[in-house]
């Protein structure tokens, strides 16, 4: 029920942990959300941190958005 990001970078570029094998944290966690940073291999947030920190921010305030609007009640 906690909002996650799973993150990876171009299934051809990471050679550290396989893009398929991160993407299982999908079925894991159900309300999850995949992002892949393109032209990035697994250190994305170091080899890309503007994309990164973007992907992050899109994510928290669409998280926000979401909890701002079920805290509202509606009478």
């Amino acid at each position: 029920s906690v909002p996650t990001l799973v993150v990876t970078g171009q299934a051809e570029l990471d050679r550290v942990v396989p893009v398929a094998l991160t993407r299982d944290y999908l079925r894991l966690w159900p309300n999850a959300r995949f992002a892949s940073i393109v032209r990035s291999g697994h250190l994305g947030c170091i080899t890309r941190p503007d994309e990164f920190a973007d992907l992050i921010a899109r994510f928290a305030e669409k998280i926000s958005r979401t909890h701002d609007q079920r805290r509202r009640v509606v009478g």
